[in-house]
């Protein structure tokens, strides 16, 4: 009897390990299969907030500004709509840390829209579709956000009836690990639920 449970237990565990080895891989699929660099021509730029720390961007924020900065130096009539709200350790909304690097950098103020609103992805471009319709602009849109974010950001636009692209901002090695993890999470929920 004993080893009659022992077996079953083995065989129940192993299609545990089995059934999340599936999910991980296909969640990293999911992952890598809308990292995009690509130079497009998409004049609607959604650039997803990250945390602020006092009035200065975190390291993941700046990879977000950087990779905007490229984008919008390589296409001139894109607008760009800076999405994030402020939070309770945050001296600015992160919408406005990425308007005040952007305009540092350069970039026109008339090229920049805020959503300082939100607190997550979802509402990020939600409230951002709503700036889209307010200003009549393109709802094809280019998603700047870390190259681990690009699949569930694009996912959520998506939902909302948008025509998403992404454009990848790069992860320090050092915190991929832990964001990467995160995300692949985040993924196996959303895919459960």
């Amino acid at each position: 009897m004993k080893l009659k449970l022992g077996k079953i237990l083995i065989l129940f565990l192993s299609s545990i390990l089995v059934i999340g080895f599936i999910f991980f891989t296909y969640a990293q699929y999911l992952m890598i299969s809308k990292i995009s660099t690509k130079n497009q021509q998409i004049n609607t730029v959604i650039v997803l907030g990250c945390r602020v720390i006092g009035e200065s961007p975190s390291i993941m924020l700046n990879e977000r500004i950087n990779a905007c900065y490229k984008y919008l130096t390589n296409n001139p009539y894109a607008i760009a709509i800076l999405s994030g709200g402020q939070g309770i350790d945050e001296g600015i909304s992160e919408a406005e840390c990425m308007y005040r690097a952007l305009l540092e950098k350069g970039i026109s103020e008339d090229r920049l829209l805020k959503e300082n609103q939100s607190t997550s992805t979802k509402e990020n471009l939600t409230f951002s579709k709503q700036i889209i319709l307010e200003k009549q602009l393109s709802t094809e849109v280019m998603i700047i956000t870390n190259d681990y974010h690009c699949y569930r950001a694009a996912y959520f636009a998506k939902q909302l009836g948008l025509q998403p692209k992404t454009y990848s901002a790069k992860t320090h090695w050092y915190l991929l690990p832990t964001f990467y993890l995160r995300e692949i999470c985040a993924i196996i929920f959303q895919c459960i639920l």
